[in-house]
């Protein structure tokens, strides 16, 4: 409990002291990558100055006591000292969980973003390090920003994922078609070669 008592005073002090800066509030491990720290930054800094909501990052390895309740508390640590509006990306290495916290809701899909977004990266091997970790919680932060975005009607300059014209549905008819095309030739010449 000393343990968790102390890494929630360190979590506070490290928020109230970058908070309005720093939009990695809490990265210990290292195991967001530099290269996608700067990211972040950049990305949030737009974001805010856009909409006013500010986006932020916590990635630990562990926390100690690994039960619901403890993260909660952990958590809150955090939440206390931000200002609305907010959203916070947290992820906890050692218990393999994710969480996304907002104020207010903004009635965004926390749970596909998790899931569509940052779950394949992460479980795509056994191997959990921190250029996979940073590439999931960065695909996952980059979708994020950007639903945030369209709910306050900008678009968002600097950020990785352009899905805003229904891509992803024209690749998926476009693969339909050329596999009919496909079995339709295999049935044409099927039938051809059997009429000899």
């Amino acid at each position: 409990m000393k343990q968790i008592v102390w890494l929630v005073f360190m979590a506070s002090f490290h928020t109230l002291l970058f908070a309005k800066s720093h939009f990695v509030l809490y990265n210990p491990n290292g195991l967001i990558v530099d290269k996608s720290q700067d990211f972040v930054q950049k990305l949030s800094s737009e974001l805010k100055q856009k909409t006013g909501f500010s986006l932020y990052v916590v990635a630990v390895d562990a926390i100690g006591e690994t039960s619901k309740e403890e993260r909660s508390l952990w958590k809150k640590s955090f939440l206390d000292s931000l200002a609305s509006p907010y959203g916070v990306i947290f992820f906890f290495k050692e218990s393999r969980k994710i969480d996304i916290v907002m104020n207010p809701d903004l009635g965004i899909d926390r749970g596909e973003i998790i899931s569509r977004f940052m779950v394949p990266i992460l479980t795509q091997d056994k191997e959990m390090n921190s250029s996979k970790i940073s590439a999931a919680i960065l695909n996952g932060y980059a979708q994020l920003a950007d639903e945030i975005a369209s709910h306050f009607g900008v678009v968002l300059e600097e950020n990785l994922i352009v899905d805003r014209s229904g891509v992803q549905d024209y690749v998926h008819y476009l693969v339909y078609v050329m596999l009919g095309i496909m079995f339709g030739l295999l049935g044409l010449i099927y039938v051809t070669r059997n009429k000899r």
